[in-house]
């Protein structure tokens, strides 16, 4: 996956002689992820499935055009502790549905979220779609919009979302 800025890093991958009956792809956000994870255990995967787990964290570092050099320096060591945050909470959820017999591949990639997830949807053939939202007024969702809803909108396989 190149989109964004950087590849896609792999936190976890099935074994390859597995062959699965459906793939789930389920876009994660650190607030949410657990909860939504626990729903697919209980009501959505199959045994059979493979569960993709997908997250986008924050590019802090894009926007910042700062010369002085200690700025960099904590810019870049901030960037470095969200990118921890988001393999320490991958690591988890993959731990997790692992030990209850679930075939996982993880990824997470630094950027939008919006268009990091069109991407990977595009390059990938899935069954079906688990993912969070957000619960945000509907004004702001009408004035900003979300992620979950540009997924439902541009997407042609099945949404299941869980608030």
């Amino acid at each position: 996956m190149t989109f964004g800025t950087e590849f896609a890093e792999t936190v976890h991958t099935a074994p390859s002689y597995f062959v699965p009956t459906r793939k789930v792809f389920v876009p994660i956000d650190q607030p949410s992820a657990e909860k939504l994870v626990n729903f697919g255990k209980k009501s959505v995967f199959q045994k059979t499935d493979l569960i993709v787990l997908f997250h986008a964290y924050a590019d802090i570092t894009h926007g910042a055009k700062v010369n002085l050099d200690r700025y960099r320096q904590e810019t870049l060591e901030l960037q470095q502790g969200i990118r921890q945050r988001a393999v320490e909470m991958m690591e988890k959820l993959v731990k997790d549905l692992v030990s209850d017999g679930f075939h996982v591949q993880a990824y997470i990639q630094k950027g939008q979220a919006q268009y990091l997830i069109d991407e990977h949807l595009k390059e990938g053939t899935y069954d079906l779609i688990l993912m969070g939202r957000r619960n945000q007024t509907s004004l702001k969702q009408f004035l900003l919009g979300s992620v979950s809803n540009h997924v439902v909108q541009t997407c042609s396989i099945p949404v299941t979302i869980v608030t």
